[in-house]
């Protein structure tokens, strides 16, 4: 099997990374950046090749929004300069001629693309968390593969092919994480998007353990919103309201939309949330990825897990394994299939409110025996059973599987 995987990394992760790696610049060459890239070991740029492989098989793995890069692969292949990126990717896939492609973009055009320069693929599918929203790009492929128990139910139902497979822990990262003593009593790390199936009640959770002096430090992409993003939210809102009004005035939409900018008003006036939760606004730290992730969790005595409202039934996201995965005492929401994964109470800690949530956090932070043991019990578990490499021969395995339908 020759798999080619696109994918695109989140924007401030490369900001970041490239702040902190002052010596790449445009002259350094695409093999300087790729390993410092992979060094990083950010699950979106080099998670399959180093499992992979092993087993027979050959990876490229395209970071596609990783200009300096790309552009370092194309200069070095003598490829004009007034490419896209989609156009390098493209070109890097029909010189590696995959048979497999694993596409995780949006973009049903740069799919389209990358078949055409590759005529060898055969079988296209994507990875996909619990939330779901459809796309052009679904109906090029023939297998979505997801963590959680809920999207393959869905999926399903909706006449796609889809199978399960969790999310694992990459064990290389224990050797570049530095053996600090733990001083952060209790993080939590991860997004606060506040729309349907995305974090609402993870937000609700949070706001409750404010409430109740819990003394938590979270590390969220949310941390970056701005004075502008609530100027646009309250422009947003305050148009809503002004739509309402004049309608409920008698004022038809018909009418709305003959008038200058009043019609422009009304195309974007929607009711919504302020980005960030005012109470939860102060405690924001800026988001961590990669090692830099991975540290402030070693770094943890305790890290918090909330699922996304889109994985209401099943305990699916990757927090489970990177929490124990760097032998850090994890407390999750309970979630039914939870006790297939870990043992509560022996490898992880599982509430049922966030009340019962305070209640183990306070007594592991003052109990460091107790919280140690659980702790390591967890990550002995991850270690032997959860790792991507052994992700990966279940990969392979659905992958053989599903071609030969």
């Amino acid at each position: 099997m020759r798999l080619l995987k696109l994918t695109s990394a989140y924007p401030e992760f490369l900001r970041q990374f490239y702040v902190t790696h002052p010596e790449l610049n445009a002259q350094s060459s695409y093999a300087e950046h790729k390993t410092a890239l992979n060094g990083d070991l950010f699950y979106l740029c080099d998670l399959w090749t180093p499992v992979i492989t092993p087993l027979g098989h050959d990876v490229l793995e395209i970071t596609l929004n990783a200009e300096a890069m790309q552009r370092a692969w194309a200069r070095e292949n003598r490829l004009p300069p007034s490419l896209s990126l989609g156009e390098i990717a493209a070109e890097q896939a029909r010189r590696f001629q995959p048979d497999v492609l694993l596409y995780e973009e949006h973009d049903e055009a740069e799919l389209i693309r990358l078949r055409e320069a590759a005529p060898s693929i055969r079988f296209t599918f994507t990875i996909v968390g619990s939330a779901l929203f459809l796309s052009g790009v679904w109906r090029h492929l023939d297998l979505f593969v997801t963590c959680a128990p809920e999207s393959v139910q869905r999926l399903r139902a909706q006449g796609f092919r889809a199978e399960h497979l969790d999310h694992g822990f990459d064990a290389r990262i224990l050797t570049h994480l530095t053996p600090n003593k733990r001083h952060i009593d209790i993080t939590f790390i991860g997004s606060l998007v506040r729309n349907s199936q995305f974090h609402l009640e993870r937000e609700q959770i949070l706001e409750r353990l404010v409430d109740l002096k819990v003394d938590l430090q979270i590390f969220s992409p949310s941390h970056n919103l701005t004075w502008r993003d609530d100027a646009k939210w309250w422009l947003r809102n305050n148009a809503y309201a002004a739509l309402i009004w004049a309608q409920q005035r008698g004022i038809s939409r018909a009418q709305i939309d003959r008038v200058p900018g009043l019609n422009l008003a009304a195309k974007y006036a929607r009711q919504a949330m302020r980005p960030v939760n005012p109470k939860l606004k102060p405690l924001l730290k800026p988001a961590v990825f990669g090692l830099p992730m991975f540290q402030v969790l070693r770094n943890a005595k305790i890290a918090l897990n909330i699922h996304a409202d889109s994985s209401p039934t099943h305990a699916s996201n990757g927090k489970l394994f990177e929490t124990t995965g760097v032998g850090t005492l994890l407390v999750t929401d309970w979630r039914d299939n939870l006790p297939q994964l870990f043992t509560p109470g022996s490898e992880v800690l599982a509430y049922r409110s966030p009340d019962e949530a305070a209640e183990l956090i306070r007594y592991y932070l003052t109990h460091d025996t107790e919280r140690e043991a659980i702790a390591a019990a967890g990550q002995r578990r991850t270690l032997g059973n959860y790792t991507y490499a052994h992700r990966a021969r279940q990969l392979v395995e659905i992958i053989e599987h599903n071609m030969g339908k």
